[in-house]
């Protein structure tokens, strides 16, 4: 199964970083047998036109650091299990002889090479027969508005985005992705209805793909993507921004854009989505700074568990079996069997402000927590413990013998300090807000790294602590019993999966959870 997961703005953006978290930790679909869903890629397409924002830029690299660590470790065998195992590609992956360039952007070049005024061309409106439009262009639109740097993002303003944002139909990206469409892909989009893109975006581009009529045979050759089944997370306010009196984004219309949106796709949108997920905080956090993007090309929101659990609606919707579409009376593709989308809302176990894993629901620690386990036991190790065991018994017995590259690689250094970032980030929101606190700092004690779950290992007389040694026997343990392996990262991973999980399964109750 591929999906295209469409991440518009900055909410969708921050949305994939956590779905890149959850597949490095191993995390995937189940069907409903609960069999993880056998050859599942993810192609992220990134909708933003400030692309020079460096939250965006570190997407970015980190979207292609799992790329590369995933082909290091699997390269094209299909794999069901393990960290980093679920494919993500780009659209040159798939056509490589598109044209388009090797990257996760939509490349929208005349929007982010120009000001709003320009784009629409309003200075071209002098003329006799064009001088209506020109004030009516004006009536429309603000000053401000029209002189919209539009590289920047449109400062909360969809009616900005949506004339705008109409240039990805005619775009050479846009027609390589109808091109690697084929039957069976499905769409997913990520937006939140409250800000300027994603406003914007999220129901252009699905109206505009359902809207698609006959265009695959002369076109392209592939199926029709009108008829690919789609699903949405919709995210509604989850976090409050300074005043500022200099800014055109005002917290203060965020309820006013969510209740016009919503009214909207009840109407006129919903009909169009097999899935829609609403998620939303009435929490919210500490007031962000009140910057849109253009100081120093950066917007310093802190992650956020909104983000986190938006990002299980994209596993949940892959879980899906035998979603389909139907014709409307005038030939437009809408959601099949009824004339809206199915809904879903994501809710905590627990709104206490500190949230682990007891506080997350049933569902959330069926996909993820064993997972996230792994994950973070890996990263304490193999940066703290695994330098100076590379003479053990798992590390030279087996071939490809275990070296320093193994933890100094580049790819997997940059991931796992953007992994330690985002975990910082998330749990810190203050005493009155949602943080999402799963784990302790260890050293090379794992008794307590999981808030809620302590170790249980018995000794003769009383519990033992969980420490490294354990996961060293169980590493050399999960090596005599792997065998050799082709290359150094496939048989790394490979023991490290089996033995964090035996480690798990020996030393936590973690099932008390599930």
């Amino acid at each position: 199964m591929r999906v295209f997961v469409f991440a518009i703005g900055g909410t969708g953006s921050r949305v994939l970083t956590s779905l890149v978290m959850q597949l490095a930790a191993g995390a995937r679909p189940k069907d409903s047998s609960g069999k993880p869903i056998h050859d599942l890629s993810i192609v992220p397409i990134i909708i933003d036109p400030h692309e020079d924002n460096s939250g965006l830029q570190q997407l970015s690299e980190l979207l292609s650091d799992y790329r590369k660590m995933h082909q290091r470790i699997y390269g094209d065998e299909v794999k069901d299990e393990g960290f980093f195992n679920v494919k993500i590609e780009t659209l040159k992956d798939i056509s490589p002889d598109s044209g388009v360039a090797d990257k996760f952007f939509f490349k929208m070049q005349s929007v982010t090479d120009s000001r709003f005024d320009i784009f629409i061309g309003l200075n071209d409106m002098d003329n006799f027969n064009t001088k209506a439009n020109k004030l009516f262009a004006k009536m429309l639109f603000s000053k401000e508005e029209l002189e919209t740097e539009m590289k920047e993002g449109f400062y909360g303003s969809p009616n900005i985005g949506c004339i705008a944002l109409n240039e990805f139909k005619e775009s050479d990206d846009f027609k390589a992705f109808r091109s690697a469409y084929n039957k069976g892909d499905r769409l997913f989009f990520i937006g939140s209805i409250f800000g300027g893109t994603g406003a914007s975006g999220l129901p252009l581009f699905i109206s505009s793909i359902r809207d698609l009529q006959n265009i695959n045979n002369e076109d392209t050759g592939r199926s029709d993507c009108s008829k690919a089944p789609i699903g949405a997370l919709i995210v509604m306010p989850y976090f409050r921004i300074a005043q500022d009196d200099n800014s055109s984004i005002n917290q203060n219309d965020f309820i006013i854009k969510t209740r016009s949106a919503l009214r909207y796709y009840d109407t006129s949108l919903n009909k169009y989505i097999n899935k829609i997920y609403y998620i939303a905080d009435p929490k919210g956090t500490a007031d962000f700074v009140n910057d849109p993007g253009n100081i120093n090309n950066q917007q310093s929101n802190k992650y956020h568990i909104v983000e986190f659990a938006g990002a299980l609606s994209i596993f949940d919707f892959c879980a899906e079996e035998d979603i389909d579409v139907a014709e409307d009376t005038l030939g437009r593709m809408v959601a099949q069997g009824s004339s809206s989308a199915r809904c879903k809302a994501y809710r905590l176990r627990t709104e206490d402000g500190s949230i682990n894993f007891e506080g997350l629901a049933d569902q959330t620690n069926q996909l993820i927590m064993f997972p996230f386990m792994k994950l973070y036991i890996l990263r304490n190790f193999m940066t703290k413990e695994l330098p100076s065991m590379l003479d053990k018994g798992f590390a030279k017995d087996q071939k490809p013998r275990l070296d320093r590259s193994i933890y100094d690689n580049r790819d997997l250094k940059d991931f796992f300090a953007k992994y330690d970032q985002w975990l910082k980030e998330i749990k810190d929101h203050g005493t009155n807000a949602h943080n999402l606190d799963l784990f302790t700092v260890v050293g090379n004690d794992y008794t307590h790294v999981f808030h809620d779950k302590p170790g249980t290992k018995k000794g003769v007389f009383s519990r033992k602590s969980v420490n490294a040694k354990d996961i060293k026997l169980a590493l050399d343990k999960a090596s005599q019993k792997r065998g050799d392996m082709e290359n150094m990262e496939k048989r790394w991973f490979t023991i490290a999966n089996d033995a964090i999980q035996d480690v798990l399964i020996n030393n936590y109750d973690y099932e008390t959870l599930l």
